[in-house]
């Protein structure tokens, strides 16, 4: 009898092979496809920036700064340290089990899944790679069917540039999509919504496959009374309308002191003039919007608030100007779920309770932006920040955390779970292995059974001398 095995199992059960046999485990493997990471995006720079803007309008300098130039810099990283990373971590061993020596060897899982968000596909595809190989793990890349310029170069490129024996890019299709899921991976990373993160994570669970889940949310960015306006706003906007607003870890609505609620506004005005123009459709650092479904979606929250600056649209060109709302309520439909578009809702809020019982209605964030003169030292803030939960804080500053590898990246609770960038990616994509090794030469028989009233009393004091 023939037993047919879809496309998308017949991958891992290849990729399963590969791992097994053991050669994605050595030093210079791990570099040389971590240098092939760097060579693919400078042949296809121009390529990569391309099919971006066929898929989503995206302006060429955010694909640069915000994509290509990020994923280079993460395999560089990794390049430079993996020796290090690679090599076991020795402990201490307690006392009672001498004479032992104890370390910890970083392991690769296996074969991972890479789920990949359509919004930033080159970075959310290619940066965990990057993890995933430095770990020493094959690897199968999801792209994003709504990218389907990306998905056509990346199933092209991986072949030419990567052993593709331990690493794929796969678009499943038909019942592929589910089969995907069901196939035996060792880990799962999902970058989208939390609707298809827990679908990700129910499959996982029949194969006991642990996952890393980054499921964006609604991130707020509080603006004290006495916070410097001028380099609020340009930041606040500057993050805000990059890449048309369309990042899960920007700035989804402002809760600003009602004192100042008027110049900010103010100020966001202006700033946003001055970096995108008096025609933003015209501008070369405003993208589009990814699906004319997501382009209507957006124009229908702007109903029951005021226009501040913007609000109006190009259907056809899937534009929407970068707008900012004034009378927000909790309850304006701008408010129910996270904005993901040029639509930035500025709440007001009078006291610290008042932030708390906006927050909590949302679960918690994967970023939270606060803005006030004395940063750190402000004690509201540092009270803000004890009293609160989110994947990530930016004080007077906006998604600057997500760009350095020295500090981890993801969510927690609604927002996602895990983390990794530069060496907490090492760390998500590797089993820390406990190793402990006892000599052989030296041996106590009073160290074995069998335990008789006479030595009984004895063995106990020496256990309680050696756990102090």
């Amino acid at each position: 009898m023939v037993i047919f095995m879809s496309l998308a199992l017949q991958h891992v059960e290849e990729l399963q092979q590969t791992f097994r046999s053991g050669r994605t485990r050595s030093y210079e493997w791990r570099l040389q496809q971590l240098q092939q990471i760097i060579k693919m995006l400078e042949d296809h720079e121009d390529r990569f920036i391309d099919a971006l803007s066929k898929d989503s309008g995206k302006a060429a300098f955010t694909s640069l700064a915000g994509e290509i130039l990020f994923v280079k810099s993460e395999a560089s990283y990794a390049i430079k340290k993996l020796k290090k990373w690679m090599k076991p971590t020795k402990v201490g061993s307690p006392l009672f089990i001498w004479p032992t020596k104890s370390s910890i060897q970083p392991t690769p899982y296996g074969v991972i899944l890479i789920g990949v968000a359509w919004n930033f596909p080159v970075q959310l595809a290619l940066g965990p790679l990057v993890a995933a190989i430095a770990a020493g793990n094959c690897a199968m890349i999801k792209p994003p069917s709504m990218s389907p310029e990306f998905c056509k170069l990346i199933e092209e490129l991986i072949p030419k540039y990567f052993d593709n024996d331990a690493i794929r890019a796969f678009q499943p299709q038909g019942d592929d999509r589910d089969n995907l899921l069901s196939a035996p991976f060792n880990l799962i990373l999902y970058t989208g919504s939390a609707h298809v993160g827990r679908v990700v994570m129910r499959a996982a669970a029949e194969n006991l496959t642990p996952v890393l889940l980054e499921l964006g949310g609604k991130n707020p960015c509080v603006v004290t009374e006495d916070a410097i306006l001028d380099a609020t706003a340009n930041r606040i906007v500057d993050a805000k309308f990059m890449n048309a607003g369309q990042i899960c870890v920007n700035v989804d609505y402002i809760l600003v002191h009602e004192s100042i609620k008027d110049q900010l506004i103010a100020k966001l005005v202006e700033k946003l003039k001055i970096q995108q123009g008096d025609d933003p459709q015209k501008s070369l650092a405003y993208s589009r919007i990814i699906s004319e479904h997501h382009w209507k979606r957006l124009m229908g929250l702007c109903e029951d608030a005021d226009v501040v600056i913007g609000g109006t649209g190009d259907q056809a060109d899937r534009y929407i100007a970068p707008t900012i709302l004034d009378n927000v309520t909790v309850d304006s439909k701008v408010m129910e779920d996270e904005v993901f578009g040029p639509l930035l809702p500025v709440l007001t809020y009078k006291t610290k309770q008042d932030i708390l019982d906006v927050m909590s209605r949302y679960g918690k964030p994967l970023c939270f932006y606060i803005f006030s003169k004395e940063g750190p030292k402000d004690p509201f803030t540092a009270d803000m920040i004890n009293s609160t939960e989110s994947g990530g804080v930016g004080i007077n500053s906006v998604m600057l955390h997500t760009v350095n590898h020295n500090l981890p990246f993801g969510g927690v609770g609604e927002s996602g779970m895990g983390t990794y960038h530069g060496k907490f990616g090492f760390d998500a994509f590797s089993h820390p292995r406990a190793i402990c090794s006892k000599s052989a030469k030296i041996d106590f028989d009073q160290a074995y059974p069998p335990y008789t009233e006479e030595n009984i009393e004895g063995r106990k004091k020496a256990m309680r001398f050696l756990i102090k």
